[in-house]
């Protein structure tokens, strides 16, 4: 799960931008005047030389149709300082009309794996032109922590698979993660153009967006002060708003407010899956979203990598667990199974204790002596 929160980073004083699109010299025959969007995002430049063949006629052309602008900087690893400088004397012309940002993939791009790169290219261009980037990356390896140290706004893409898709007012995975704009399709169309398009949906306004554009720092609104009440711990964005019945991304860790604003603790049902938020003296922050494995009561439990609880056989670490379904009456559902477990007229064994470097719970295999009785388990952990 790496960021949820429904909420947008900046508040609303106008309608919010519904549509956008992001074109590069790959979209060289659109015509901007016959496709009815809020925004257009045009690629400018890569690496420390190149600039996109279409990119002054492509901005001119979204000026032109009063569309609000955006201007990208694919990364590739040529040099940080070099990248960052030549983006921004490439764009020098639309500073303040155009959000800058940056494009971070991995493809085509030798420093992928070291976000410390990155960063020195976001430093590299604030010092340069005194304004903070967007980044864009998909959502698994979105860096988040970056973008809220420095301020920069969130560009997030995640598809859902549709091809062809067309405009979308509510995409998927809109209510996992928190963003200023959402690239939901990469093969997307739209009326007017007959080819592929990014499709982007921006929970801005048009305000905001010209305020980003003008080198507004986004730092006060993402970094949210936390308060402690009487009643529990809750957030506060230097707009005088806070989240409320939705998820945050906050210094690293996720975080889940209830419809009052405040941060919950320990089990929480949301949208029909379980979670675990930290209590106090649990060696993690208060509220703070739970993954791996966790044990309560007694009892172990696996949270996924996004923070839901686990069911059914799980594999972690090489190894096979049964963690009980919600119809299993022999344990709370999540927990884990130890000892003879019978499934679909199959007899299973998992390790009361953990023995010999196997961890408790885990499945066996092969030849096993059990309370003085040999057995034989085949591959998939079946009795014989």
């Amino acid at each position: 799960m790496s960021a949820r929160c429904l909420r947008p980073s900046v508040a609303h004083t106008e309608r919010s931008i519904v549509q956008g699109i992001d074109i590069s010299h790959w979209q060289n025959g659109i015509d901007l005047d016959a496709v009815d969007v809020d925004f257009v995002i045009v690629k400018a430049t890569e690496g420390y030389d190149y600039v996109s063949p279409q990119f002054s006629r492509q901005i001119k052309q979204a000026e032109r149709t009063g569309r609000l602008l955006g201007a990208y900087h694919y990364v590739n690893g040529d040099g940080a300082v070099a990248e960052a400088r030549h983006f921004a004397k490439t764009i020098k012309p639309w500073l303040g009309k155009a959000i800058p940002m940056l494009d971070w993939e991995g493809n085509r791009n030798d420093a992928f794996n070291d976000v410390r790169y990155l960063e020195k290219v976001v430093k590299a261009f604030i010092d340069e032109t005194g304004i903070v980037p967007f980044i864009y990356a998909s959502r698994y390896y979105y860096p988040w922590s970056l973008a809220e140290k420095y301020g920069c706004g969130k560009w997030v893409a995640q598809y859902d698979g549709t091809k062809r898709a067309h405009r979308q007012s509510s995409p998927a995975f809109e209510g996992e993660f928190a963003c200023d704009i959402r690239q939901y399709s990469g093969t997307g169309r739209l009326p007017g153009y007959e080819e592929d398009l990014d499709l982007d949906k921006a929970y801005l306004t048009p305000e905001d967006w010209r305020r980003l554009a003008a080198g507004e720092r986004t730092t006060a609104r993402i970094a949210p002060k936390w308060i402690a009440s009487s009643i529990g711990w809750w957030i506060q964005y230097a707009d005088g708003s806070y989240p409320k019945n939705e998820w945050c991304h906050v210094g690293g860790h996720w975080y889940r407010f209830d419809e009052r604003g405040y941060a919950v603790r320990g089990w929480q049902k949301v949208d029909e899956k379980w979670y675990w938020f930290h209590q106090k003296g649990e060696g993690a922050p208060e509220c703070s979203m739970a993954t791996g494995w966790l044990k309560r009561g007694g009892r172990w439990y696996y949270l996924n990598p996004k923070g839901d609880m686990a069911t059914g056989w799980k594999k972690v670490d090489g190894a096979w667990y049964w963690l009980r379904c919600a119809d299993d009456k022999t344990g709370p559902e999540g927990s884990m199974a130890t000892g003879w477990l019978k499934l679909d007229g199959n007899w299973y064994y998992l390790r009361p204790s953990r023995v010999g470097g196997f961890p408790e719970g885990s499945m066996v295999t092969g030849r096993r002596i059990i309370d003085g009785t040999s057995y034989v388990f085949d591959g998939s952990g079946a009795l014989v």
